[in-house]
């Protein structure tokens, strides 16, 4: 008896890249962002640790690791306009992806 017919199909590392992106892309004012910025880096991580080169990932690595983070600090203290932007940098470093 094949039991994988139940089992969900694994999202590939990039899907979930692209997928959390959209979640955030989705956010409203005053949400919380912070757990979905966190999976959006870890997704990010985890492609870049499956890929043949990953030293080819260091762009979208760095618009993640310091500016969107820059900008998630800064919606975090109140500043509801830094949401624009962290949005904008997520967006951007999905298409620095190789």
């Amino acid at each position: 008896m094949n039991t994988n017919l139940n089992r969900p199909t694994p999202l590939s590392p990039l899907t979930k890249v692209i997928q959390i992106a959209d979640q955030i892309e989705q956010l409203q004012p005053g949400q919380p962002a912070t757990s979905l910025f966190n999976a959006f880096k870890s997704a990010v991580w985890q492609l870049i640790q499956v890929a043949a080169n990953a030293y080819s990932y260091r762009l979208a690595w760095a618009m993640v690791t310091l500016h969107a983070r820059s900008a998630l600090r800064s919606y975090e203290n109140g500043h509801s306009d830094a949401l624009r932007q962290l949005k904008r940098l997520i967006k951007q470093s999905v298409t620095l992806l190789p």
